[in-house]
């Protein structure tokens, strides 16, 4: 199946940036936490996508990311 035919099914494929996040990668001088990135990611863009948002890329706090 091409990705042409998912919007066709109902389904929604974004990316998501989640941020410069306190891990073992982004180090403790990070702007976030990991909840702080999950939370932020849940509510500024996964609860919110619509099917015409398929295909984009957006940040943590729900802003598109130019590709």
């Amino acid at each position: 199946m091409a990705f042409v035919e998912y919007p066709a099914k109902g389904t929604i494929c974004v990316v998501v940036n989640p941020g410069w996040v306190k891990t073992r990668m982004g180090g403790d001088n990070a702007d976030l936490t990991t909840e702080q990135a999950v939370l932020g990611m849940m509510d500024n863009v996964l609860n919110r996508v619509r099917l015409s948002d398929s295909g984009k890329f957006f940040n943590h706090d729900g802003s598109e990311h130019p590709w």
